[in-house]
């Protein structure tokens, strides 16, 4: 699409905000054109998310297809953008029932242990605890191991035979623990604190997103049935939206707040999936899944984190993605707690390749207290800016800038009922700045005045013509150190933010250093190991999805793949910048590599940056040619981020604080610029150096000339 000045300052339609009407498809015909002009028309917004109308009936009432399809058709005649919510209620892969029904081999299921210490040779009996719980118990492998010393030795296990539901044997003399391993459904709920049969929809058993079959069967459930009923159905929807698919596992935590025990996803195809991958049994190896610290036990949760995100992207992410794709539609949504990286072991094994394999990644919002974005680690481990950076990093990997934001601000739910339009523009303007280009909002009916909500529609229009039509120029790439979290994650506390500690220092390496490259001035993308392994180097950069980067930054990480080291061997001779944060890697992926990885590593003979990073941080502005000078009181509250935009270099500058700010601004590659503000659909001609403004929680663009 080409930029004009004159559609910059109308906010083109397609661009704005679609808010999430979960009710829209009900009632009457004029019922669903009353709802739709309060709620998008008269609001100014872009469109709207919608579905089949919320009840026991779904997508199972012809009634209910067709006023989705009264609904929809609309909405498009009208000129307006439609997304379909692909869930009854929350979270997703639910489908109310559906993909359980007749099939309770698709719901997911998790491996737990059971155990007990003891001393001396003595009859010993481990039961199912299977009070209170429906079907899906089974023994799979138990053993003892020896306690040496207070230390148990984990390396060998003394396995016992057991019966489908009963470990009864005799224990070996001296101290012992044993431990006995069973397949069970998914604990109580899968939301803090509530009472499960409470939920809309009753109890629900969530599907295994490991099994092919049992996404096929939400597929065909949740979104082929309309599909089937809808004749243009393939006309009508722009994208899918999913809302938070999970493995669910991490949720084991009833309404009185205990947890029953500590799960691992499990699949049927999961131990023949591991032997091919990794070529041992990982039976004998169950235990460092939930214990131990040694480098044995890293390398096992590795390999089989590993595992499940192969089965995830080919069972899931790439099956969902191609259904939406033979209807003419695109894969997007949001998946659940992106703010960490132990979640993205724990829910996903490995997020970045999930959002890898959507078409719209996305994020979601749910803080209203707008103050806090870029708190670093304002509540234990939430960080604010990191959903968006992850994202729009996948987005970037696949070559395009299309990246969702849920808008959902209900913590601090007062500053947005006290405050909503101060609140909308404030988040939109943040999640805007790290990586958001479309915008769906929950909440949305919170701005009351008419008036102000056209002025927030209109400013999110503007800030995604822009962003979602230009590519980003950071050439700085942050290592995604997913194998380092996988190494170090199990399940060791009741409370999710608190949730193994052991899985926190390659996370906090990764956010600080993204907080502070912004506080610096600068920018950066997210690389995987698979992106970076299949990059072109070519010209001292290397090129991701379209992408150059000049530098790559590997923050603290102590397992790391072979193949990686040596593709980083690569890129130092041929010219691109490599940095380690903290420490070096001593571990590869399989046991075989770690004699390697330290050769390697000695190779690339570069050492470790510890402490202050200023001067690194200058070093990458440099590299990437950086040479934005900003200047003046508060000025370092002013975040900038390079784009290209319509062949020209551009500037996306945004005041992250809460005064309006003054500042000096100039840059040696340029004299002529333009400043476009999303705010009001101005563009002014400026020469450089110059004096500038940008309002609290504001942004605007200055493109060179």
């Amino acid at each position: 699409m080409s930029f004009t000045k004159e559609e910059f300052k109308a906010s083109p339609k397609d661009y704005r905000i679609l808010p999430i009407l979960h009710g829209l498809a009900s009632g009457s015909t004029e019922k669903m054109q009353d709802e739709f002009k309060k709620m998008v028309t008269d609001t100014g917004a872009g469109g709207c998310v919608t579905n089949t109308a919320w009840n026991k009936e779904w997508v199972t009432s012809e009634k209910q297809l067709a006023d989705l399809d009264t609904a929809v058709h609309m909405v498009k005649e009208q000129g307006y953008k439609a997304w379909m919510y692909d869930e009854y209620w929350y979270p997703s892969t639910w489908a109310n029932g559906l993909v359980a029904k007749d099939h309770p081999e698709y719901i997911l299921k998790v491996i737990s242990p059971l155990s007990l210490k003891g001393n001396g040779a003595q009859n010993v009996t481990l039961a199912l605890p299977i009070e209170g719980f429906e079907g899906g118990f089974e023994f799979i492998y138990a053993a003892f191991y020896n306690i040496i010393n207070g230390e148990i030795d984990y390396l060998f296990p003394n396995a016992v035979s057991f019966e489908k539901d009963k470990v009864s044997t005799v224990s070996p003399e001296g101290d012992w623990l044993l431990l006995a391993f069973y397949i069970r459904r998914h604990n109580i709920g899968i939301i803090e604190g509530e009472d499960p049969n409470s939920l809309p929809g009753g109890y629900r058993q969530c599907m295994d997103m490991l099994n092919k079959d049992a996404v096929d069967k939400f597929l065909d459930s949740a979104l082929g049935t309309v599909a089937d009923f809808i004749t243009d159905f393939d006309k009508c929807f722009d994208a899918i939206f999913t809302d938070e698919p999970s493995f669910i596992s991490m949720y084991m935590i009833d309404k009185n707040k205990t947890q029953s025990f500590n799960g691992v996803p499990y699949t049927p195809a999961l131990f023949e999936t591991f032997k091919q991958m990794h070529h041992y049994d990982l039976l004998p190896h169950l235990a460092y899944l939930f214990y131990d610290e040694s480098d044995k036990a890293k390398i096992v949760r590795v390999q089989f984190y590993r595992t499940l995100s192969k089965l995830v992207v080919e069972s899931y992410a790439k099956n969902y993605q191609a259904w939406c794709h033979a209807h003419n539609t695109k894969f997007s949504g949001h998946m659940l707690l992106e703010e960490g990286l132990k979640f993205h072991v724990g829910l996903y094994a490995d997020l970045m390749e999930v959002y890898c394999n959507m078409d719209i990644p996305g994020f979601d919002f749910l803080i209203a207290k707008w103050e806090l974005f870029w708190q670093k680690g304002y509540a234990s481990d939430h960080y604010c800016y990191l959903p968006g950076k992850l994202a729009s990093s996948a987005a970037r990997i696949n070559g395009h800038n299309h990246t969702m934001e849920e808008v959902c601000p209900v913590a601090y739910r007062e500053m947005l009922d006290n405050h909503p339009f101060v609140c909308s523009m404030a988040l939109s303007t943040h999640t805007a700045f790290t990586g958001a280009t479309y915008t769906n909002a929950y909440c949305y009916g919170t701005i009351k005045d008419l008036a102000q909500a056209n002025l927030w529609n209109e400013y999110v229009g503007r800030l995604q013509y822009i962003t979602r039509n230009s590519m980003p120029d950071f050439r700085i790439a942050v290592f995604y150190p997913i194998a380092d979290t996988q190494a170090d994650f199990f399940s060791e506390d009741l409370e999710m933010r608190k949730l193994s500690p052991l899985a926190d220092d390659a996370n906090t390496s990764f956010v600080d250093f993204i907080y502070g490259l912004y506080r610096a001035q600068a920018d950066c993308n997210v690389v995987t190991e698979k992106a970076l392994l299949d990059a072109k180097i070519e010209k001292g950069c290397f090129i991701v999805g379209g992408f150059e980067y000049k530098s790559i930054v590997m923050p603290q990480t102590e397992v790391l793949p072979l193949a990686v080291l040596k593709r980083l061997e690569q890129l130092k001779n041929a010219g691109v910048a490599v940095y380690f944060l903290g420490s070096l890697p001593r571990l590869g992926v399989s046991e075989n590599e770690h004699d390697d990885v330290i050769e390697a590593v000695k190779a690339l003979n570069i050492a470790p940056i510890k402490g202050d990073m200023s001067q690194l941080f200058s070093e990458l502005k440099d590299l990437a040619a950086l040479s934005l000078n900003i200047s003046g009181l508060n000025s370092e509250n002013i975040l900038a981020s390079r784009y290209i935009h319509e062949g020209k270099t551009m500037y996306f500058l945004i005041n992250s604080c809460e005064e309006d700010i003054t500042f000096n601004i100039y840059d040696t590659a340029a004299k002529n610029a333009v400043l476009y503000n999303p705010e009001d659909g101005t563009d002014i001609a400026i020469k450089m150096p110059c004096t500038i403004s940008i309002n609290a929680n504001r942004g605007i663009f200055l493109r060179y000339e």
